[in-house]
């Protein structure tokens, strides 16, 4: 771990994005380009964006439709249309799950660091056909201690650290930037 906080600035197209590492089916994946987005319910994992090459993602999209244990989802792009949501709402009911671009799976994604922070462990979606962007939805930001705000010189700043792993770092750069100060509960 290098850092033990995540600290961004948003940059000139109103994101944060930053890199990440993260283990997914057995391997370690880095210099993953991710972005953070507070108006997404789930993460989702784009194997396109992961490097792993179509044909290959097939083969894993094809083992996870028949796999009973592993949970499936149907999720939609901003750009989808009302007339394709609504036939491929159909086809996942009937379990055409294979020829559905929009069809998440569930996996356990190990050993995720944002911005060189360890984050741990998440339960996450994994999309074998989609080509946009990687989202760390709130499922995942949920369970950080968050902040955004706007900084005096005009830059929005988003500084986050898993509630678990909170430290006097992370509480230091708060006071900084928000001039927030940590509570301290007796009894």
């Amino acid at each position: 771990m290098k850092n033990s906080y995540i600290k961004l600035f948003m940059n000139q197209h109103n994101e944060f994005r930053t890199e990440a590492a993260l283990s997914l089916f057995g391997i370690r994946f880095t210099n993953v380009n991710v972005k953070i987005d507070t108006g997404c319910g789930a993460t989702t994992i784009l194997t396109s964006k992961l490097g792993i090459p179509k044909t290959e993602a097939q083969k894993l999209k094809r083992q996870d439709c028949l796999d009973h244990s592993i949970g499936k989802a149907v999720s939609f792009g901003v750009n989808d249309s009302k007339q394709f949501r609504e036939m491929a709402k159909v086809a996942f009911r009937m379990g055409q799950f294979e020829n559905l671009p929009c069809v998440s799976f569930v996996h356990e994604m190990d050993d995720f660091e944002i911005a060189g922070a360890f984050i741990g462990n998440a339960e996450v979606k994994v999309n074998y056909d989609r080509t946009g962007n990687i989202l760390i939805g709130m499922d995942v930001i949920s369970t950080w201690d968050t902040h955004i705000g706007t900084l005096s010189t005009g830059e929005t700043i988003l500084l986050a650290c898993p509630k678990k792993y909170v430290n006097a770092e992370y509480y230091k750069e708060l006071e900084r930037f928000f001039r927030l100060r940590p509570v301290i509960k007796f009894g």
